[in-house]
């Protein structure tokens, strides 16, 4: 009996040492995973997506403002700034358009007040176009420079399972 349970034990525990190795084995390292992100992401040419922001005053917890918004997005290669043009509308009225930029211009529709402003960047007083891309181009090339730079940068991960969180830190 006691010949018996030992021969068990020493069984599960050759098991459990292989199953370990086995799963340490497949495990993909943060760059590599990044890589295939990134591989990913450069194939999504449009999408299209409902977005939550919030908008915080310094020091608050709670948010002063929440924006709804449905985003339609697609890929722009000639667009070398943002590289990609995009639509956002109203999330209680997809049919009405709140901001629009494809490249040379961007526009805004104030509804209250019944007008558009249209900004060409002719006339742009700043060295830079003041535009916030979409997820999916912030993303892609977040990851695109974390990839490439020879910056001092640190990357780490946490993998959660059904997720993983990446930390990005650069160094001045």
């Amino acid at each position: 009996m006691r010949k018996s349970i030992l021969f068990l034990t020493s069984l599960f525990v050759l098991i459990m040492s292989i199953i370990l190795m086995n799963s340490c084995k497949d495990k993909i390292n943060s760059k590599e995973y990044l890589k295939k992100v990134l591989s990913n992401l450069e194939q999504i040419k449009s999408a299209t997506y409902f977005s939550r922001q919030e908008q915080y005053s310094p020091g608050d917890t709670a948010p002063s403002a929440i924006y709804y918004k449905y985003i339609k997005t697609y890929s722009n290669p000639a667009d070398t700034f943002v590289g990609a043009s995009f639509i956002i509308l109203l999330q209680e009225d997809t049919t009405k358009m709140d901001y629009l930029y494809a490249g040379k211009m961007r526009a805004r529709v104030n509804w209250e007040e019944k007008f558009m402003e249209i900004d060409s960047f002719k006339h742009n007083p700043w060295p830079f176009r003041p535009v916030n891309a979409p997820f999916f181009t912030k993303a892609q090339y977040l990851i695109k420079y974390a990839l490439e730079t020879k910056d001092s940068t640190s990357l780490k991960s946490n993998d959660f399972g059904d997720s993983i969180h990446y930390s990005l830190t650069i160094y001045h």
